[in-house]
């Protein structure tokens, strides 16, 4: 069940499992390329068009290891486990800024946080108000773009549509 301050990744994104990978891979200096800096690569997950998940690995440069403002290696390594931080132990907000939440679990957690709200054994909105949303959401919202994840919603399309 998914209360409205609570809830798991999985049940917002429909099922997707996304893999959680602990990656903590070297830091290189690269000095082939008309300058010298510290790089290392990492893999990371994007969303295919069948709502599949791909692994693609990735470049990440750190800094200048030669010259005035360049990083030792021990700074680099610091900044490395700064970036990797995010990609290792995502939130749940920020997956759901990603846009890979279901559009209709996203509803869901509107309703009850605040459609459906209560303080103190009264509801936060007036009861004509509440049936208001209630039946744009059901009747139009939902069936329209439920089934779809966020990032796959065009603000040009909800705006036309409504």
């Amino acid at each position: 069940m998914l209360l409205g301050t609570q809830g798991n990744l999985q049940s917002l994104t429909g099922g997707l499992r996304l893999k959680v990978r602990i990656q903590h891979p070297g830091v290189h200096e690269r000095t082939d390329r008309g300058g010298s800096y510290w790089f290392f690569r990492y893999w990371d997950d994007a969303l295919q068009t069948d709502g599949a998940m791909k692994p693609i690995r990735k470049f990440h440069t750190l800094g200048p290891s030669k010259g005035d403002t360049r990083l030792s290696k021990k700074q680099a390594e610091i900044e490395r486990d700064k970036f990797l931080a995010k990609i290792n132990k995502p939130t749940i907000q920020e997956k759901v800024a990603d846009g890979l939440a279901l559009f209709s679990k996203m509803v869901e957690k509107y309703r009850a946080a605040h459609v459906e709200a209560e303080v103190a054994g009264r509801f936060l909105l007036a009861k004509p108000t509440r049936d208001k949303y209630v039946i744009h959401l059901d009747q139009r919202i939902v069936p329209k773009w439920g089934d779809r994840r966020l990032c796959e919603i065009n603000p040009d399309e909800a705006a036309v549509a409504l």
